[in-house]
């Protein structure tokens, strides 16, 4: 049941966050004094950084476009991860071959595979480097015959 919820939950994010594609952005101020931007852009390709934590470590599979990006900082509590940015893409391959991509080429950026799930659905990946002090995820699914994934990149 708990497996079922959670999936449901990262499918209504990705499908909310996927579904609405114009520009805009917004930054706003959060109660603890943190700030949180979010951008979203039609089918461009983008391989800047943003949202204060570095992208360089962190691949981005070939032939996909940025469908949007954001990020927030919020003042961390001890041993969390204050920093977050993640990026959402899109492309005409298959999951397994995104997968496959994330699979190999994390490692050799230095990222230490924690966890995975393959729910045929979606697969999921979460990665730590530098003593758990960054960390990286991976959503991969399917939506509208396109593969949608997308990246969050943390750092404490």
């Amino acid at each position: 049941m708990k497996k079922a919820l959670a999936l449901g939950a990262i499918l209504l994010v990705i499908g909310v966050v996927l579904a609405g594609c114009t520009t805009t952005a917004t930054t706003t101020t959060t109660p603890a004094g943190g700030t949180t931007t979010s951008t979203t852009a039609a089918t461009t390709t983008s391989t800047s950084s943003g949202g204060g934590v570095s992208w360089d470590d962190v691949p981005v599979y070939a032939n996909a476009s940025s469908v949007q990006k954001g990020s927030w900082s919020i003042p961390p509590a001890e041993g969390s991860y204050g920093t977050v940015a993640w990026k959402y893409y899109e492309t005409g391959d298959s999951m397994d071959a995104v997968t496959h991509f994330y699979d190999d080429q994390m490692p050799g950026q230095g990222w230490t595979e924690q966890a995975n799930l393959n729910t045929g659905i979606f697969n999921w990946r979460f990665y730590t480097k530098n003593g758990e002090n960054d960390a990286a995820m991976v959503w991969i699914s399917s939506q509208n015959n396109q593969t949608v994934f997308a990246l969050m990149r943390a750092s404490k």
